[in-house]
């Protein structure tokens, strides 16, 4: 069988450059092979995936991941669309605040773009590849991390883990919640500036810093 996956890297991150005609079943196999083979290459370490050459449904995006799982320890942190590919700063923070957080732990990743009303609530880390928009939740007992802008309600460590995080590519949430300390947002005009947040307990109140190379120093 020909090469019909071949995998490059990106700044904390690797791609998947697939064969656009192929079976996706045998494109599976492949992915099953390569990262089998290259399981000590990888080690455990945590990055970014992006597909190349064919869309990918949210069924063969769970497949994929599930195939990485099982043929290595690499930690799949969250999916970069296309369009996110430009915002290299917030892909780095994300698999490196993840590395510091926690680096062997589940993550559920979703996705979708929250639509008013709509909750999502996990015990595990929530990564959601879209937006949480104005009147939607989303809730975990663990971290958050959200590939596209916050606007909604945010709640993490629900059961009382005052380390927990929230972090978004564009953090203008309703409110934001970690364990019991509480955010309230001001009435804002219009949409804010797109910027990489990270929102923590910092002497018992959320603190929002930018993400940047001295913020992950610091934490």
């Amino acid at each position: 069988m020909s090469d019909l996956v071949v995998i490059k890297s990106f700044p904390n991150g690797i791609s998947l450059h697939m064969d656009a005609q192929a079976p996706f079943e045998d494109i599976l196999t492949q992915i099953g092979q390569k990262f089998r083979d290259g399981a000590s290459f990888f080690g455990n370490a945590s990055m970014a995936l992006s597909f190349v050459g064919r869309v990918v449904s949210a069924e063969e995006t769970k497949a994929v991941l599930e195939q990485i799982r099982n043929n290595s320890k690499l930690h799949i942190v969250c999916i970069v669309e296309k369009d996110e590919m430009t915002n290299k700063t917030f892909v780095k923070a994300l698999g490196q605040l993840a590395q510091k957080q926690e680096p062997v732990e589940k993550k559920m990743f979703y996705r979708c773009n929250l639509e008013h009303s709509q909750v999502l609530e996990s015990e595990e880390s929530i990564v959601i590849l879209g937006d949480v928009q104005e009147g939607s939740s989303v809730i975990s007992d663990r971290n958050i991390f959200i590939m596209g802008s916050l606007y909604g309600f945010a709640h993490a460590g629900a059961k009382g883990n005052t380390g927990a995080s929230v972090i978004a590519l564009e953090m203008a949430p309703e409110i934001l919640k970690i364990a019991d300390v509480e955010y309230v947002s001001k009435k804002r005009k219009g949409k804010t500036k797109i910027q990489p947040k990270m929102a923590m307990i910092r002497n018992k109140k959320i603190a929002f810093e930018e993400i940047t190379k001295e913020t992950l120093d610091n934490f």
